[in-house]
């Protein structure tokens, strides 16, 4: 079937070309139908004839599709070797019945329904200030809640344990190194190093 899909490549390609150029976008599959032959013990013959097909693929790019349909007929050849091996013991190859190219006109969203954003409204930030506090958990003792009430029981508690934290910005002068602290007065720290920046 390989050697088929090959002989078959460069007429499918001429196909999508022509209707690309015609549709500037198209969504595509390939299906590949196939008769199976196995023989039974008592020499009579069962006949199949299954489908094998890639994943409908999105191509707006002609440059893409060779790409595309290399990877169409990879997944052919997968679908039908795990076909012939693990899904259908013993079922052999006859012929190759038909070849199918179903193709759809397919169009990208456009610039128009996207909303846009009013930016002369926006104020440029000088710098942003990145944090990010670490902290263990700390086991506390409870009280049973009143089973006649829907509650949240505490088991827990957030202690920070330490933080860090960088200051960025487009002017150089404004840039920071990363603050990196480790310690019980995580917060306070952190405060600190706000209020000196």
């Amino acid at each position: 079937m390989s050697q088929f899909l090959r002989d078959k490549c460069k007429s499918i390609l001429t196909h999508l070309s022509k209707e690309l150029e015609m549709r500037k976008g198209l969504k595509w599959f390939v299906s590949v139908k196939a008769r199976f032959i196995k023989s039974k013990v008592d020499g009579e013959d069962l006949f199949s004839e299954p489908h094998f097909r890639n994943l409908c693929t999105t191509t707006v790019n002609v440059h893409d599709m060779k790409k595309q349909l290399q990877e169409a007929s990879s997944k052919i050849l997968d679908s039908l070797a795990i076909y012939q091996k693990e899904g259908s013991k013993w079922w052999i190859l006859d012929e190759i019945l038909h070849l199918y190219l179903n193709m759809a006109k397919y169009t990208p969203l456009n610039g128009s329904s996207y909303i846009p954003y009013h930016y002369y409204k926006q104020l440029k930030v000088p710098f942003v200030i990145y944090a990010d506090f670490e902290s263990v958990t700390a086991k506390i003792d409870s009280v049973s809640p009143n089973p006649t009430k829907s509650s949240t029981e505490k088991y827990q508690h957030h202690q920070p344990c330490g933080f860090s934290s960088i200051i960025v910005s487009e002017a150089e002068k404004y840039n920071k190194p990363p603050v990196v602290y480790r310690g019980e007065d995580a917060v306070d720290k952190f405060l600190e190093c706000l209020e000196t920046e």
